[in-house]
């Protein structure tokens, strides 16, 4: 992807003012609005925590498991300013691989067996719960996980995460065959540095910022080189989150722990996602931005 400042930002303001006015409804008709999508994936494509302007699309409680769809998730947000038309929103929070190959959640078939051939771009975001993200997220908050053994066996599971990703892309494929096929890549949470100022993180440590960002790397180097071994496109938003990492106070674009989607993009950076999914997917991306009013 060629990042493109200046696009960025067109399609960044567009969302977020989008994103403010949701309470009035979409307009019809408007540019791109006949792009029909699918969007795939985990908590990170569903939009966990996300529940700023109404519930979850999936009626999930946000305090029980359930699929946690939101309305303002990176997908439905470029639903909103009409730069695709949502047609089967299927993430759901706690998926891995296989919930996208053989494996329903919450009495619903698998992820891929519910795009179609008429779908013309898929988005995906797969492959932090195959290495075991919340595990990792609970050593990081509860413990001083550098001095246990839980960051060397999820190195471990990264290796072995390129053949579950084939086969969920290969699903998608069989699964949407004239789709255009866009797969996210995870946002850094941790600051890059790991002598930052961690003092708005007191669960973690300069070791932990250390060995979560080698694991990450290793997660979105992985989902990288086998997307676009599969023929896909890729997003990375990691440039919108530089210096917005879950340690950065007020500049956050993620909900800190204590918060029903912890550690995930908060609405802000649901937005950003947006907009690099949008730079990824340029004949989706309509010429004139304007949200609907």
């Amino acid at each position: 992807m060629v990042f493109r400042p200046a696009r960025l930002l067109t399609i960044g303001v567009s969302v977020l003012v989008a994103t403010l006015g949701m309470a009035r409804p979409a307009a019809a008709g408007a540019p791109g609005s006949d792009v029909r999508a699918g969007n795939v994936g985990d908590s990170y494509a569903a939009g966990e925590g996300g529940t700023e302007f109404g519930p979850y699309l999936d009626v999930s409680d946000p305090n029980t498991p359930g699929c946690h769809r939101s309305n303002t998730s990176a997908f439905e947000l470029l639903a909103r300013i009409q730069v695709i038309q949502s047609v089967a929103d299927v993430a759901c929070g706690g998926a891995t691989s296989v919930n996208i190959t053989t494996t329903g959640q919450h009495g619903e078939p698998p992820q891929a067996s519910q795009l179609t051939a008429d779908i013309r771009l898929v988005y995906v975001m797969i492959g932090g719960n195959d290495i075991g993200f919340g595990v990792v997220a609970g050593c990081f908050i509860q413990l001083d996980c550098d001095q246990t053994p839980v960051p060397a066996a999820t190195l471990q599971l990264v290796q072995q995460l390129g053949s579950r990703l084939d086969a969920a892309y290969a699903a998608i494929q069989a699964g949407a065959p004239n789709a255009r096929v866009v797969v996210t890549l995870y946002p850094s949470l941790l600051p890059r540095d790991p002598n930052a100022d961690l003092s708005r993180c007191p669960e973690i440590n300069p070791a932990e910022v250390r060995l979560g960002n080698q694991i990450q790397d290793a997660l979105n180097r992985t989902v990288s080189d086998r997307a676009r071994a599969h023929g896909f496109a890729v997003a990375d938003p990691r440039p919108g989150f530089a210096g917005h990492d879950v340690c950065a106070g007020r500049q956050t674009l993620f909900y800190r722990p204590g918060t029903p989607g912890t550690y995930h993009p908060n609405l802000t950076g649901r937005a950003v996602m947006a907009a690099f999914d949008a730079l990824a997917t340029p004949t989706a991306v309509p010429t004139d931005l304007t949200p609907s009013a």
